[in-house]
Order: C-alpha cells, then structure tokens, then sequence
C-alpha cells in the first residue's frame, strides 16, 4: 500500500477515484473535502458542470471511504505507521460529521476523532476537544494542551474561545505556527475590536496572510470588504476580484457566491463569469446563491428549460429557509413564471418567510389574507401583517396599510393615518405611496388641498417610474392646473405614461392628436392612441372609438379581440421591490 503522508496526498488519493465519475456529487465532495487547499478544485467543478443532473449514476465516493478506512485499519495492524492512520482517521471522521460522501453521523465521526487522538494526531485531538468541551470544558481544555505540547500551536485558538481572561495571550501563542485559520480568528478580532479605521488597517496584514494561505473565510472577508466598503475598507473591485477568485480557487463556496454577486452588480459584461461561480457555489449547496441564480434564470432567461431550472434552484434554496429563495419561489408560484400559478402554494411559502422576520413575505401574505388568494379572505389579519413589516422599514408594506386605513379593510376608516402611511412610504422611496400624498394634495382627500405640493410630490412618483403620477402631472401641466401651462413637458409626462400602458394617458394622448391640441391633429394617431386605451379595458376611450370608428379597421378590431381574450398575468420580479402593481 501507498503511504499517504500529507494532506495533499490524500486529496491526489481521492481524486482518482471520483475524477471519473459521472455522479455530480462525487466531485463535489471532493470539493468540500479540500476546502482550503489548492488541490484542482477547478477541474473538479467543471466535472460536476459536466455531469451536473446525472444523480442517478454510482457514487464512487464511497471507494474513497474504503481507501481510508483501509489506511486506518493498517495502522490498527501495525502495516501502516500509526501517523498515516491517524491521519485518515481524521478525514473520516471529518466526513461523517459533514456528509462528504456518507450520511451525516457525528457519534462515528467523534469516535474516528477519538482513535485518531488515540495515536496521537494532533488534528484529531483537537476536534475531539471541541466537543468533549461542550460537556466538559476542563476536559476539553485538557486535550488542547495536550496538541500543543505536541506541537499543534493551533490548539490555543481553541483553548482562548474557553479561556476568556487569557484570550490574548492563547491567540498570540496560536498564530506562531501560521495556522491560516489562527491567523484569520485573531486577525478578525483584532479588527473587530478597533476604534477606527486606521487601526483596522494595521491589523488587517493577519487576515490577509490567512487568505494568501487559502483560508476561505479570510478571502471573503477581504474580498466582501473591497467590494462593498465593509469593514473599514476601501471600495477597490479589483482587489474584490482578487480575493474572491482566490477564495473560489480554493473551494470556498462563500467565495464563489460574493463573486457571482459582484460581477452581476458591476454590468453585464461580466454576466458570463458570474453565472459560472453562482453555478458552482449552488452546485455546492450554498442557499444564497440558489436563491440568487433561481432569480436569475427564472427573471432574465428567455428558455422554458432555463425557467424551470430557476424553480428548480429556488426549491433547493427554500428548502435551506434561505428567506430570499423562499420569497422568490413564492413570487413565482403566485405569477405562474417557470411553473403553474399555485396560489395555494404561494401562500404557505410567504407564510414560511413571514415565520422567519422577512417583511416581504409578510407584506405579500397580508395581502393574500387582505384578497383571499390561496388563502380564506381574511381582513383584519391582513392589515396586522402589513403593521408589522411597516414596522421594519418596509415601504410598500406601510403603503399597503395606507390603503387599509383609507378604505377600512380589517381596521376603522382613518384618513389621518392613511396620509401618514402613504407619506412614510414616499419618503422611502416607494412610487405608488408618493403617487397618492400627490393625488392627496391634489384633490383634498385625506388632507388639505394643496396644488403646488401636489405637483412637486407627483413629479418626485413620476421619477420613480409611476405611471399614474405621469398621467396626473401631465393633465395639470396641460391644463394649468396648479402650474404654469407647459403643454411640450406635458406630452413628454402623457408619453412615457403611455409607454407604460395606462390607459388614461392613452386616452388623453389620442384626444390630443383627435384635437390637435400640443400635436398635430392625426385622426389616424388618435385612433390608435383610443384602441390601445380601450382595449386596456378604459371604457371612455370605447365610447368614443364607437362614435368616431363606428366601421372598425381590422387592425382595431383584432386588438381588441386579442385584448379580450389575452389572460392579465400577475407581476413578478427577481428583486425585493418586486411588488404588486396594484393596489390592493
């Protein structure tokens, strides 16, 4: 028998057992098994791409378990040195307490800790000392000092976690051996407990050593930090880039994902790498990022295949209680994308996220609840959901519980805290909310009227996209109402209003070509402008498309028929603000 006497051995061992198999998952442990160490991840991932939907075909990974155990029982014979046994013994127990390639049994994985400790590994008599020191910390403790003594300075990260008064002194004595992961803990509590960023900076040489030696955590820490400005760092991309492609090279799924996330926020130039490392980082069971690439292929993707593997990824996610899969598997089960409409269904998942905090989820029951879609019509419990996301900062919650209080669904009729609701809501940013504080003002429901702050809070909903403020804005601009008459701004307002299909801006603009007011007069332009009003169901626009096109063109005609019978699918979306377009 080969004698295996370092950790890259093992992993060249292992490798050429699953390196040809066709199940997924054989490489994919392989994966987690190396975490950490630059042991061809890459090669690994590409085969797992490769045969990624082929569960069905033998596990190899299990000749992997035999291999070892072999190794471990040869050193129980006296065949293999005790130091190459005990060394598999400590990757045995590190896969049946994680699952790498047999199912998760952690009295089996404690007991290859025990035998490994037992012929002195100094690993195996560490991890035996973590959980020994769950029960029994002076126990525990004891077995820490015991791997020091041999050597392992790692121990004393371990020891420092149950030794609080000597905490400095245990992290200075574990970090002497280079220990990536030493480094990184106390790097990480170094930066931690500085008062300033010049002094975040100074410690952070520590982390960076950990991430240069592969620790994965240490990776994303630096990498997330660049990319987004987090603790104490600059915003640099490049370095982001750095040491999230570092992580990943060394198996950190949480690496691949914060990748996958960056690039997808720098453009789509970079879409392309992106996908990869969301695929890899999903492949590897990280619920994040199957949240992110389910969105993804479910929203951007033009394939029913690409659609129904989204739903298949936002399962996986969900299934993990990751609140953003389980909101997006909900959203789409509620607007039919990548999968029948179940509203059923999508009620017991919002139920799932209302269950774990998320406001969405809650915003989005409240208003299952306040129409009774896949769930008995339920008022009052409706505008208690949507009480409680607004607690948290949600603004379309706290519009939607505008609406209660204005309309009286599940609690009295209070104008007052309808406006209240609806300009909290404007104030962050919520469109349709800044909508109605404009429409308030300008009709004087809900509040004093009051033309000028109508106009300005209509002109803030139509920069965020409202459709209806366009519309309002436009009229009073075209009309003088409030303001100073600016009929080319008020066509420009009409205009993008009916690119969004409203059919009142529809209706106006074909009055002003039917008119010629702002425009040339077009009867052919107004009647155009009229049957795409009428045909989104605006009953005006009907009216006058019978008196003036009492004989219809056939292009009007088949409009309007298509129109009729065409189903009016919900909305979703693959972000938080994926909201309904409606308003109840």
């Amino acid at each position: 028998m080969t004698e295996t006497a370092t950790d890259q051995e093992i992993d060249q061992l292992v490798w050429s057992i699953v390196q040809h198999s066709a199940n997924p998952h054989d490489q994919l442990n392989y994966v987690r098994h190396a975490q950490g160490r630059a042991a061809g991840h890459a090669a690994a991932l590409m085969a797992a791409t490769q045969h990624w939907g082929d569960t069905d075909a033998p596990l190899l990974f299990t000749q992997a378990v035999s291999a070892l155990q072999a190794l471990a029982q040869g050193g129980a014979d006296g065949v293999v040195p005790a130091r190459l046994a005990s060394q598999a013994m400590f990757h045995l127990a590190r896969w049946h307490r994680l699952g790498y390639g047999v199912a998760v049994d952690t009295p089996t994985g404690i007991d290859w800790y025990r035998r490994g400790a037992e012929l002195g590994d100094t690993r195996c008599l560490i991890n035996l000392g973590r959980y020994t020191a769950e029960r029994d910390v002076p126990a525990g403790m004891a077995l820490f000092e015991q791997a020091a003594a041999r050597g392992n300075a790692s121990a004393y990260c371990f020891m420092a976690h149950h030794d609080k008064d000597r905490f400095e002194q245990h992290m200075l004595a574990a970090v002497q051996d280079a220990d990536p992961f030493s480094m990184y803990c106390y790097g990480f509590y170094l930066c931690d407990r500085a008062g300033s960023d010049a002094d975040r900076a100074s410690h952070r040489h520590w982390i960076e050593r950990a991430a240069e030696l592969g620790e994965t955590e240490a990776c994303n820490y630096l990498g997330v930090g660049a990319a987004y400005g987090r603790h104490g760092m600059t915003r640099d991309h490049d370095a982001a880039r750095y040491w999230l492609r570092k992580g990943g090279r060394f198996g950190g799924a949480n690496c691949m994902f914060a990748l996958g996330r960056l690039l997808l926020d720098l453009g789509e130039d970079e879409v392309l790498e992106a996908m990869v490392c969301l695929h890899h980082a999903s492949m590897l069971g990280d619920a994040r990022a199957q949240a992110m690439l389910g969105g993804r292929l479910l929203w951007r993707s033009k394939t029913a295949q690409a659609q129904t593997d989204g739903i298949v990824w936002l399962r996986a996610s969900a299934a993990q209680n990751q609140s953003y899969g389980i909101y997006l598997l909900a959203e789409a089960l509620r607007n039919g994308r990548g999968t029948e409409v179940d509203l059923t269904e999508a009620a017991h998942w919002y139920q799932k996220g209302a269950d774990n905090g998320d406001s969405d989820c809650q915003a989005y029951l409240g208003l299952a609840y306040n129409r009774g879609a896949g769930v008995e019509q339920d008022m009052a419990r409706a505008h208690n959901l949507f009480s409680i996301a607004s607690l948290q900062g949600n603004a379309w919650a706290t519009f939607l519980l505008g609406l209660t209080f204005e309309c009286a669904w599940g609690t009295e009729r209070d104008p007052k805290a309808a406006f209240d609701c609806f300009m909290q809501a404007a104030n962050g940013g919520e469109s349709r909310a800044a909508y109605r504080v404009g429409y308030a003002y300008l009709t004087g429901v809900l509040t004093e009227l009051d033309k000028p702050a109508a106009v300005r809070w209509l002109r803030k909903a139509a920069a965020l996209g409202n459709a209806d403020a366009k519309t309002a804005l436009g009229l009073m601009l075209l009309n003088g109402d409030g303001v100073e008459v600016n009929a080319t701004e008020a066509f420009k307002w009409l205009r993008q209003a009916a690119a969004q299909d409203d059919a009142s801006a529809l209706r106006e603009i074909g009055l002003l070509y039917a008119c010629g007011d702002a425009v040339d007069q077009d009867m052919e332009q107004a009647t155009r402008y009229m049957g795409r009003a009428a045909s989104q169901g605006d009953q005006q626009a009907v009216a006058w498309l019978d008196a003036h096109c009492p004989k219809k063109p056939q292009w009007l005609d088949k409009l309007l028929t298509f129109k009729q019978e065409d189903g009016q699918a919900g909305e979703g979306g693959e972000g938080r603000n994926a909201a309904d377009n409606s308003d109840s």
